[in-house]
């Protein structure tokens, strides 16, 4: 059994070495990233920009101020105040004046049979916009707790014309400020960016039926829109990101997941009970609300990052010697990605060694999810969210409930 175990740990150390080359090339690939300096769009397209914003009361003012500085003249944005119950509508109001940006109200009320909230308000917005004098020629979703760079419109726009695309979605800069960001966040990341190879995301001849996407960033022309059925399509999906992907790339249309951190930052969450809620939402759905890869990826996630420190552990307190340096060593190379990925985004080296830890609560998380979408139902911002597999709805469907 000696050497059937020195096999399998052997694999671990060829495992994380390939993943610091691959995270080594990847940061120097230009084809899959939007930057400051690159060139916008020949002409001069139309875009409406489509915000939901629901209890965001600490975003608005950081998310109006990227809006205006865009240096793409041509956008017009509506802010969907998506029945807030905090000061979020007080703070849009002040900004009614400002040119060509829309404050709507709506979401007061019950959410129509089948539809989650962000996608209903993502629809109401892109109709808005739709309908107007003139429609746009593409839409730009972008959560509320986004600061847009001044380039970000025109270098995605860009990218977008260059090659040919009909939706571009974007990674951009994960701000992390608290102790319990800075401890699972990245290894959230790492775990969502270990199971998916941009190089397949944007390859149309082998992409999954599921590619990733960042709901935090997507822009898509108007007509592969308006042909997959809008916010229609995923009217039921926790993930409305990927699954309006996997609507744009099932019907043909081309579709890319670039790098986009120097053109937007998130903070996604400030609390640990804002990671827990938001990720309990999301985790299982990412498995296809399946308990067998729930769990199939749980062993993985332990096997590849938190056995070797408890190898190392075990190996220094019993004195056996062989079992220690196997150990330590694997732990040494997973600690030379995290710190290769950890300056390439900025983050706090110092968190490096609280690796282990992290990895398990994100265990704990995963377990969490499925637990809760057992249940049936997770919560976020006040709505109960059901967690159950999507169903897509190919109409865009009117709503008289908007009010300018």
């Amino acid at each position: 059994m000696i050497w059937f175990a020195r096999f399998m740990l052997s694999t671990l150390v060829l495992f994380w070495f390939s993943a610091l080359v691959r995270a080594i090339r990847s940061r120097r690939d230009e084809r899959y990233r939007a930057t400051e300096d690159t060139p916008g769009p020949e002409g001069n397209p139309r875009v409406a920009l489509v915000v939901p914003a629901r209890n965001e009361e600490r975003n608005i003012a950081g998310l109006v101020e990227g809006i205006l500085q865009q240096d793409y003249e041509n956008i017009t944005t509506v802010i969907l105040n998506d029945g807030s119950t905090d000061r979020t509508g007080e703070l849009l109001a002040a900004h009614h004046h400002e040119k060509n940006l829309n404050i709507l109200e709506g979401g007061g009320g019950p959410l129509p049979d089948g539809w989650l909230g962000k996608a209903w308000a993502c629809q109401r917005g892109a109709k808005f916009h739709i309908e107007s004098d003139q429609p746009p020629e593409w839409l730009l979703f972008v959560d509320a707790d986004v600061r847009l760079h001044p380039h970000a419109v025109t270098g995605v726009l860009g990218h977008a014309q260059r090659n040919e695309l009909a939706m571009v979605s974007g990674l951009g800069n994960l701000v992390m400020e608290s102790f319990w960001e800075k401890l699972l966040q990245p290894v959230v990341a790492g775990l969502i960016m270990a199971g998916n190879d941009l190089e397949k995301i944007n390859d149309p001849e082998n992409q999954d039926d599921r590619p990733l996407a960042n709901g935090q960033f997507i822009l898509v022309r108007r007509d592969a829109y308006e042909a997959v059925g809008g916010h229609g399509a995923v009217r039921a999906d926790v993930l409305d990101d990927v699954g309006m992907a996997s609507a744009i790339t099932g019907a043909g249309f081309p579709y890319h997941l670039i790098f986009m951190r120097t053109l937007f930052d998130c903070r996604m969450y400030a609390s640990f009970g804002e990671i827990w809620e938001g990720w309990t939402k999301n985790m299982f759905a990412g498995m296809r609300h399946s308990w067998l890869n729930l769990i199939i990826v749980m062993c993985f996630l332990a096997w590849i990052a938190l056995v070797p420190y408890l190898l190392c552990g075990w190996g220094l307190a019993t004195g056996n010697t062989e079992w220690a340096i196997w150990g330590g060593g694997i732990a040494t190379l997973i600690q030379l990605v995290r710190l290769w990925l950890d300056i390439q985004v900025g983050q706090d080296i110092r968190y490096g060694p609280t690796q282990p830890i992290g990895v398990t609560l994100v265990l704990m998380l995963l377990f969490h999810s499925g637990i809760r979408a057992s249940r049936g139902t997770a919560e976020w911002k006040g709505r109960v969210v059901p967690v159950i597999k999507p169903e897509s709805n190919p109409e865009l469907l009117d709503d008289d409930s908007i009010q300018a």
